[in-house]
């Protein structure tokens, strides 16, 4: 018995203390000259402000498009072509977004469509 608590009550508490480790940002802002209100932001995992989108999207067609990370490097495949670029960026919410909005994205980076591949765009990365 002791050798199990000996080994479970560590596990225990490592896994309370990461739990433990989410980052906070506290944010101030003066409203007036004498109010000044104070905001909690917890971090996802992936260093964004919980309630924003967590990975790169962008609106084309009328359908979003989820970042999988699966790049490729010049030249594209084949049938690809310029289709247009980021517009505008919003990394609070897609839903209802015209063409052309992203989120984790920058305006201007351009989006490469094939009409035989429909579920499939890229988009213009100048480095990683």
């Amino acid at each position: 018995m002791r050798r199990i608590t000996q080994i479970f009550v560590p596990l225990f508490l490592l896994v309370v203390v990461l739990g433990a480790c989410a980052k906070t940002e506290v944010n101030t802002q003066t409203t007036s000259a004498t109010t000044t209100v104070a905001t909690t932001t917890t971090l996802a995992q992936t260093g964004y402000p919980s309630g924003e989108i967590q990975r790169p999207q962008v609106v084309y067609g009328g359908c979003v498009y989820l970042y999988v990370a699966e790049g490729v490097s010049n030249p594209l495949p084949s049938g690809f072509a310029a289709a247009g670029a980021v517009e505008t960026v919003d990394n609070r919410a897609l839903s209802e977004k015209p063409d052309w909005c992203g989120s984790r994205v920058e305006v201007g980076q351009r989006i490469f469509a094939n009409a035989d591949q429909p579920d499939t765009l890229y988009l213009e990365y100048a480095e990683g």
